[in-house]
C-alpha cells in the first residue's frame, strides 16, 4: 500500500470523527478548518515524498 493512500485513509477517518464531534459542540468553523489543515500537510509533503521516491529510491516508510 502506498504511503499517500494509507495517510489519506487515516487522516480521512480522523477528520470525519473530529469534524462530527466539533460540529456537535458548535465549532463548525474549526471543523471546516481542520480539513484545510490536513490538505496543507499533504500539499507540503507531496514534492518531498516524490523527490525521495524518484531520485533517492526511498519508499518513505523506513
Amino acid at each position: 500500500m502506498e504511503k499517500g493512500l494509507a495517510l489519506f485513509l487515516v487522516c480521512a477517518v480522523v477528520v470525519i470523527i473530529l469534524g462530527i464531534g466539533l460540529d456537535y459542540l458548535g465549532y463548525s468553523k474549526i471543523a471546516n478548518a481542520l480539513g484545510y489543515g490536513i490538505s496543507a500537510v499533504f500539499a507540503t509533503r507531496a514534492n518531498i515524498d516524490y523527490y525521495k521516491k524518484m531520485l533517492l529510491n526511498d519508499n518513505g516508510w523506513w
